[in-house]
């Protein structure tokens, strides 16, 4: 086989690309460490299952002692597994054939978890090394691909690894080194079901030496197993097999992992008889795309990424953790496509390869009892590749010399273009999809919603009638305090008094929430066409959850976030060439006096307030910008001093935690910042009563995290610029952003984003406003990072909504906050080394 590198994709940079493998290998890498630690401490149960790594330690440990036929029977084997890893309700029969119960033997001899670390790491890096030689160029693309399956496969502890390096090896050799492909290919009698595709094209090719390796592989290690297990072992392995085809009949398997046709009809209520025959029909369909390939493809590497794809689509027994054949697949077959077709194809194997792992979050999953049978998707998205596959092997003219050499075909690399690739189209509108369902979902449940704008109307009704609001006693119908200045109480008075606002809250927000995308939409910081306005209201209204709590709890963070779009609509009103205007200035105060107001709401993020110095204005008026921000801040902290001296001492006391025996904001339990992160940490030191520790585990983490690698990147780019000029390292910064507008204002956008995201109480509503910063600067991103910021922020927190995880409680949003705000900082980054 050919393995040059694939070509470049022209939307990807070098460095970019580089940072993404290491970036992705890293987290593997610590995948494996964390399940390392949560096996060397518990064992391996999972929640209600047990990891598949326990089968496998068990088998071993049965060869030494002389008892493997009984790993073949199911009751038994299920016993054996709750044994090892207590009363859990999913445990995994035994299936393989007894050349991998050899293979495993020698981890018997290590701990579960340390033999866990061992075959896991060894298995991992084989694939990888081998997946790096094919793609090439490419890798990012395809780890970003496959990287769900990847994890799952760690986390389970299987053998996906294992069956992908084998086969990538077998397409490494299998033109120069036949013995070694023979042999490689032979070794897959441990998976002989995922053989079957390559099997076919050895025999097309006519590939004799290679089937003559295969074949005495086989046969020797089928010796190898009969001196060693007795004959026995054979009627022991074909009694299980003949048992696990009733099983699949029945439904006893995590079908929703499984990625065959099979799965896929058998959970859309097929009778099992018909699903097999569907399974049939693309099995048959597989293998002629192999013959197609063989017989028209454009190369042999074409050809073995067809094989590769095929391998998992002939027997109904596939799971998700046998995808990484598929990741050979990807990285043989992407050379010869054009962006539509491997748009499509990156598209549905992402969704195969994420599917599993995001519906093994759901409680039934994870906490045992009456599971759903759970739809299986995966089938569908892998047919899809295989219809593309033969609509191109069927319709494509490709060049008459079909056995052209790799290097001609990848010599001259495909042209992307400038469009969106469909893939790219495809997940933003899924995200979209996902974001609607997840927000209609929640809306009609029979909870109750609405609890702060009842403890808001209930503390001005209060005020009303002349009780001190700060005080949840005197608050009608709820146990939450109010924690907003003394003068807001006017403010909200007429909204509270009719009672309109307490019965229609939904409708008042969703109108409010229209309001806050169109003047997102006035943000004039880079050309907006229909793509980017979307993206926009996209991001705005479904990264985070921040809208759905927001919108369900009816807090008064909507009309801050109006505000906030508001603010942002007069600070980014005109494009760079007008910003001198008298008239563009004077909107600027108003945006900058609105922007005030805002944080004087929560003054927590009155720090967002610095960003402004770093528009692109002469300082003047970046000082005069600023001090309108500062003066419409503190104004309403005079005003409640001044006007309502009786209520400001209640407010302090509230704010501070003073007022016993009641909800406070700095005396709830959980929020997800920074701050309650350096707590929890803390907290397991048994050190989080020492405030002191506590703050500077915070200013650490704020620092590290999100403010150093910031500003370093701000300074890195004023530096490093040769016109940058002469003068004190403030001049240089005025004279770097006034002489690049463009990237001034993205600057700007990104410190609010970062300096927001550091504040010390960050509650689950507060991320829709964070949303809204980041809305502005995420429709111009390039596609693997618009990519990844739609998968992290919106993507796998709104599935996980869905699940019944509704991230309360954790630090799901703050993690998915600072990956985005990462991506976008590294995206800076790369635009100043373009």
């Amino acid at each position: 086989m050919h393995t040059e590198a694939l070509p470049r994709v022209e939307w990807v940079s070098p460095a970019r690309r580089a940072a993404y493998v290491r970036v992705i290998v890293a987290l593997l890498a610590a995948i494996v460490l964390f399940k390392c630690i949560r096996f060397f401490a518990g064992g391996f149960r999972q929640g209600s299952q047990v990891a598949d790594f326990a089968a496998f330690h068990i088998v071993a440990s049965k060869v030494w002692l002389g008892d493997l036929a009984a790993t073949y029977d199911f009751v038994t084997f299920a016993g054996m597994q709750r044994d090892m890893a207590g009363q859990a309700a999913g445990v995994m029969p035994w299936t393989y054939p007894p050349q991998f119960d050899l293979l495993l033997a020698p981890f018997a001899f290590l701990p579960g978890w340390a033999a866990y670390f061992l075959f896991t790491s060894l298995t991992l890096a084989a694939y990888l090394v081998t997946l790096r030689k094919i793609a090439g160029e490419n890798l990012a693309l395809v780890l970003v691909i496959l990287f769900p399956a990847l994890a799952t496969t760690i986390a389970s502890g299987q053998n996906g690894f294992l069956s992908g390096a084998l086969i990538g090896l077998f397409c490494i050799a299998i033109d120069k080194r036949p013995l070694a492909a023979g042999a490689a290919l032979g070794l897959m009698i441990v998976k002989p079901h995922l053989a079957i595709a390559a099997g076919i094209y050895m025999l097309a090719t006519r590939r004799w030496t290679a089937i003559a390796a295969a074949a005495t592989v086989i046969v020797a290690s089928s010796l190898v197993c009969t001196l060693v297990f007795g004959p026995q072992i054979w009627i022991a392995w074909l009694g299980a097999i003949r048992e696990s085809a009733s099983y699949l009949e029945q439904g006893r398997y995590p079908l929703f992992r499984m990625i065959s046709v099979y799965a896929t009809l058998y959970t859309a209520g097929m009778p099992a008889a018909g699903a097999l025959w569907g399974q049939f029909a693309i099995a048959a369909l597989a293998l002629l795309a192999v013959a197609l390939a063989v017989a028209r493809g454009p190369s042999p590497r074409f050809a073995l990424g067809v094989v590769a794809i095929a391998s998992v689509m002939i027997s109904p027994y596939a799971y998700d953790y046998d995808l990484p054949i598929v990741g050979i697949g990807l990285a043989l077959l992407a050379p010869d496509l054009g962006a539509r077709e491997r748009g499509v194809i990156c598209g549905m194997v992402l969704l195969a390869s994420a599917y599993g792992l995001l519906l093994s979050a759901h409680p039934a999953v994870q906490f045992g009892g009456d599971a759903p049978l759970m739809p299986a998707v995966a089938g569908v998205a892998l047919a899809a590749v295989l219809a593309v596959l033969l609509w191109l092997l069927l319709r494509r003219p490709w060049s008459a010399d079909t056995s052209r050499p790799a290097v001609a075909s990848s010599a001259t690399p495909r042209k992307i273009g400038r469009s969106p690739a469909i893939w790219l189209t495809c997940l933003i509108a899924l995200v979209a999809i996902l974001a609607l369902v997840n927000l209609v979902t929640d809306s009609r449940s029979n909870q109750i919603f609405g609890w702060d704008v009842r403890a808001n109307c209930a503390a001005v009704d209060a005020y009303v009638g002349g009780l001190d609001p700060y005080f949840v006693k005197n608050l009608k119908g709820t146990e939450f305090s109010y924690p907003y200045l003394p003068v807001t109480l006017d403010v909200f008075r007429p909204l509270c008094a009719t009672g309109f606002l307490l019965a229609h809250h939904m409708g008042v927000y969703l109108v409010l929430a229209v309001l806050c995308c169109v003047l997102l939409l006035r943000v004039a910081t880079a050309r907006l066409g229909p793509r980017e306005a979307f993206l926009r209201v996209l991001f705005a209204l479904g990264a985070f959850l921040g809208f759905e709590w927001a919108f369900l709890s009816a807090n008064f963070a909507m009309f801050t976030g109006v505000l906030t779009a508001a603010a942002l609509a007069l600070l980014f009103r005109r494009s760079a060439s007008e910003a001198a205007d008298v008239g563009s200035f004077r909107l600027g105060l108003i945006g900058a006096a609105v922007l005030g107001l805002v944080a004087s709401f929560k003054l927590v993020f009155c720090p967002v307030l610095a960003a402004l110095y770093l528009l692109p204005q002469p300082r003047n008026r970046k000082v005069a910008l600023i001090a309108v921000a500062a003066g419409a801040f503190v104004l309403p902290i005079l005003v409640s001093m001044v006007f309502y001296a009786d209520l400001f001492p209640s407010w302090l006391h509230l704010v501070t935690g003073q007022i016993p025996a009641q909800h406070s904001p700095v005396m709830e339990g959980q929020n997800p910042s920074l701050l309650f992160l350096a707590r929890s940490f803390a907290d397991h030191f048994g050190l989080a009563g020492r405030q002191l520790i506590v703050l500077s585990v915070y200013a650490l983490a704020a620092l590290a995290l999100v403010l150093a690698p910031f500003a370093l990147s701000v300074l890195r780019a004023v530096w490093d610029e040769a016109s940058a000029g002469r003068g004190s390292p403030l001049q240089r910064l005025d004279q770097w952003l006034t002489a690049h507008p463009r990237e001034a204002n993205r600057i700007v956008l990104l410190a609010m984003y970062a300096l927001y995201l550091s504040a010390p109480r960050l509650k689950e509503y507060a991320f829709f406003e964070l949303a809204i910063y980041g809305a502005v600067l995420i429709a111009d991103l390039p596609a693997t990072a618009l990519a990844a910021v739609l998968t992290v922020g919106i993507g796998i927190p709104t599935v996980s909504s869905l699940l019944g995880n509704s991230l309360a409680g954790s630090f799901g949003q703050l993690v998915a906050a600072l990956v985005c705000f990462w991506v976008l900082l590294l995206d800076f980054r790369s635009r100043r080394q373009v």
